[in-house]
């Protein structure tokens, strides 16, 4: 890991929510912008942020599941093991 990088504690993924505009907004404005990766398109995405979020879905003990769907993205926390964006709109 490069130096100065950690993995998120959970108040800092509420901190940046919050600091984005909350719940229902946060996540289009952490979401690559356009159609590229993302299904349904959806063009309220702005990325304003730069974090430029990819929908990478989840593993099952099967098969991957919800690859252009949702995001998961870790958190160091023992009480929550990662947070999810999805499509809001």
């Amino acid at each position: 890991m490069p130096t100065g990088w950690h993995v998120p504690i959970s108040e800092e993924w509420i901190t940046l929510r919050d600091y984005l505009g909350g719940l229902v907004v946060a996540g289009e404005k952490i979401k690559e912008t356009g159609g590229s990766h993302w299904t349904p398109i959806n063009h309220h995405n702005t990325n304003e942020s730069g974090f430029t979020a990819l929908p990478g879905g989840i593993s099952t003990a099967q098969n991957f599941i919800e690859l252009r769907h949702t995001g998961y993205f870790w958190s160091s926390a023992t009480n929550i093991t990662n947070w999810f964006l999805w499509l809001v709109r």
